[in-house]
């Protein structure tokens, strides 16, 4: 049982992680475009994976830890 716990906090963070990893990577890919609609698409894109990183981070968190029993 200490073992599903720990798999499922490591996924957790590696997927908050990752979505935090990709919204930077494409806020930073809005430097090399030059159209402005393609822009305001990427940065709308990019908010919506920092909201998905938070509310990930936040289930995470919120999680009921296992009752210990002596």
């Amino acid at each position: 049982m200490h073992q599903n716990t720990s798999v499922s906090k490591s996924r957790a963070a590696m997927t908050s992680t990752f979505l935090a990893l990709a919204s930077v990577g494409i806020a930073l890919s809005t430097l090399l475009i030059a159209s402005l609609a393609i822009k305001i698409a990427l940065i709308v894109l990019t908010a919506f994976l920092l909201v998905a990183t938070g509310m990930s981070l936040a289930l995470d968190i919120a999680r009921p830890k296992p009752s210990r029993i002596s």
